[in-house]
């Protein structure tokens, strides 16, 4: 079985697969982050880099915790969900400008396409905003995955978070859930299992 919409990618080269975690509190999401002092500041970038030729192999990670500027302290909901602790922001984090500097240049020049699930191009862009950081990356190099694996499962794209992407394919997933580079290898074997197999799992 072929999937047609993946193969539109035609991926080639190399690659880097992203995934964010940022601040939330109940219900910020339903309201998309409309309530008093609700921003979806970045709290974790992870990202791997794979070469796409004869499958994909991982050739480098990276993973960062984020300090946000206007909410520091976490609340209890986003620790819940994500496993990062308020200790990990203030003891191994880094504002948002040095780690969107170290995330340009784990992309380098050898990188093709850059791709995410969901909105995290979106939410990128708007931590630059809130942070006064210039987007010093090329949008265009941006692709959105979510509306292709949905498509490969016949299902609304809201139906599947990143994290249970796998598992959704039945593919076997010991990453983390909720955590951006776990998550994003997690894009990673499925985006692999896509283009590389031609048969479902069962």
């Amino acid at each position: 079985m072929k999937f047609p919409l993946i193969e539109e990618l035609n991926l080639g080269g190399v690659i880097v697969v992203f995934d964010l975690e940022f601040t939330a509190w109940p219900g910020s999401a339903a309201r998309l982050w409309s309530g008093p002092g609700e921003h979806p500041e970045i709290i974790q970038i992870g990202a791997v880099k794979a070469r796409t030729i004869g499958g994909m192999t991982e050739t480098g990670n990276m993973n960062r915790y984020v300090r946000p500027s206007i909410n520091p302290v976490l609340s209890d909901y986003i620790i819940g969900l994500t496993g990062i602790h308020q200790s990990d922001i203030d003891d191994k984090s880094v504002p948002f400008a040095n780690a969107m500097k170290e995330f340009g240049a784990f992309i380098g020049d050898d990188t093709g396409q850059i791709i995410c699930h969901g909105s995290d191009l979106d939410v990128l862009i708007q931590n630059c905003e809130l942070n006064n950081t210039p987007f010093l990356l090329d949008d265009k190099n941006f692709v959105n995955i979510r509306p292709y694996f949905h498509a490969a499962l016949g299902c609304p794209e809201e139906a599947v978070y990143s994290c249970d992407l796998a598992e959704a394919f039945g593919l076997e997933n010991e990453e983390k859930h909720h955590d951006a580079l776990g998550d994003s290898r997690a894009v990673m074997k499925v985006l692999d299992y896509l283009v590389n197999t031609k048969a479902p799992a069962p």
